[in-house]
């Protein structure tokens, strides 16, 4: 999966669908609030730590959080809607 945006423009968006605060995705993902605030700013992206918790929070996949592109091989899809509402969603198998 691609994003339609950066990585830090999707986490600002569902941040803001979801009354989330930069405090609230730290203690998510268990990070301070200064590394959401570098993901935010676009300086950094989460560890793979952190991905995988967003991944599980918001249904994006890791590897879209890590680099803001697909793996090589995949195929572009759109955010599934409970992602971009911000629920967590579960992955085919």
């Amino acid at each position: 999966m691609q994003l339609p945006d950066a990585p830090h423009i999707v986490l600002r968006r569902i941040m803001e669908e979801n009354g989330w605060r930069q405090k609230d995705v730290g203690e998510m993902v268990n990070r301070s609030e200064a590394a959401v605030s570098r993901w935010l700013a676009g300086k950094t992206c989460p560890d793979l730590r952190a991905a995988l918790e967003l991944e599980e929070r918001t249904g994006i996949p890791a590897r879209a959080w890590l680099n803001g592109d697909p793996t090589p091989g995949d195929t572009t899809e759109e955010i599934p809607a409970a992602a971009a509402a911000g629920t967590a969603q579960e992955e085919a198998a």
